[in-house]
């Protein structure tokens, strides 16, 4: 019977772990691609002659197909955490 109690201990340690561990990758890999994006629009900034990367933020966001685009990106992002 202790052995059962072990077992269990150890099996919710292990799930918690995983968790944890996840969500861990999980803040690092959005870290970098918030990093990446923002090298992106650094990029299209000098690619468009000193616009500033706020203007060029704004525009992607209030463009009604990038906004979309965007958008279905976070939703997929959403629906793999709902799925995990």
């Amino acid at each position: 019977m202790a052995w059962n109690t072990e077992i269990k201990k150890r099996l919710i340690k292990k799930t918690l772990f995983n968790h944890l561990r996840e969500g861990i990758i999980q803040i690092r890999l959005n870290e970098r691609l918030w990093g990446l994006f923002i090298e992106l629009l650094r990029v299209i900034d000098t690619l468009f002659d000193g616009t500033d990367e706020m203007e060029i933020l704004g525009k992607i966001l209030y463009d009604e197909i990038a906004y979309d685009m965007i958008n279905r990106l976070f939703q997929n992002e959403l629906e793999m955490k709902k799925a995990s």
